[in-house]
C-alpha cells in the first residue's frame, strides 16, 4: 500500500503553523484537530519545522508554564523526516521506526501534500490484513466446495462404473451362453 492510496483515503488536508506562533497556539490547534503534530511553514509555505505534543511536554518540563508564549521556533524539529507520494507503507514504518518518529509529512513536487501518522499506517495494515483473511476464507471455501463436487463427481463415477462392469460381465456370461449354444448347433448338425 502506498502513501498516495492511504492519502486517497484519508485526504490531504494538512493543519500547519508558523514559527512565530506560541507553543499555546500550536496546542490548541492540536486539540482542537485533534491531531499530534503539526506542520510549521515558512511565509511562502514550505516546510520549516514540525512539532508535535512531545515537543510541547518536553517545553512544559524544562520552562513551565511560561513556554506556552514562547514562539514554537524554539521547540519545534527543524530537520524534518518527510515522505513521497509513491512510498511504501514498508518504507514509512521503516522510516518513522529508525528515527522514532510518529509522523511523517507528504511532499509532492516539492509542495507539502499531506500528512501520515503511524496511526494511519497501523489502520490501513489492520484493513489489509482483514482484507486478506477475508480472501484467505473465501479460497478455503472455494477450495472446499470443489473437493465437494470432486467427491460427488468421484461418487457418481464410481456407480457408473460399477454398472458398466455389471453389465460387461452380463454381456461376457450371454457370449459364453452363445458359445455353448453354438458348439451346441454344430454338435448336432455333425450328428
Amino acid at each position: 500500500m502506498s502513501v498516495s492510496h492511504i492519502l486517497g483515503v484519508k485526504g490531504r488536508n494538512v493543519v500547519t503553523g508558523t514559527a512565530k506562533e506560541t507553543i499555546q497556539s500550536i496546542a490548541q490547534k492540536l486539540a482542537q484537530h485533534r491531531i499530534g503534530a503539526i506542520v510549521v511553514v515558512d511565509d511562502k509555505g514550505a516546510i520549516a519545522g514540525i512539532v508535535s505534543e512531545r515537543d510541547i511536554v518536553r517545553a512544559l518540563a524544562e520552562h513551565g508554564a511560561k513556554s506556552m508564549e514562547m514562539p514554537v521556533s524554539g521547540v519545534m524539529s527543524k530537520a524534518v523526516r518527510t515522505c513521497k507520494v509513491g512510498d511504501s507503507e514498508i518504507e514509512l514504518m521503516a522510516l518513522m521506526t529508525t528515527h522514532r518518529i510518529r509522523h511523517l509529512p507528504v511532499v509532492d513536487s516539492g509542495k507539502l501534500a499531506g500528512m501520515i501518522s503511524i496511526g494511519d499506517i497501523v489502520k490501513f495494515r489492520i484493513e489489509a490484513i482483514e482484507r486478506e483473511a477475508e480472501e484467505s476464507e473465501l479460497l478455503e471455501k472455494i477450495r472446499q466446495d470443489k473437493i465437494a463436487k470432486l467427491t460427488e463427481s468421484k461418487t457418481r463415477l464410481a456407480a457408473q462404473l460399477q454398472q458398466v462392469q455389471t453389465a460387461q460381465s452380463a454381456l461376457q456370461k450371454q457370449m459364453q451362453n452363445l458359445s455353448k449354444e453354438k458348439d451346441n448347433l454344430k454338435e448336432q448338425i455333425v450328428n
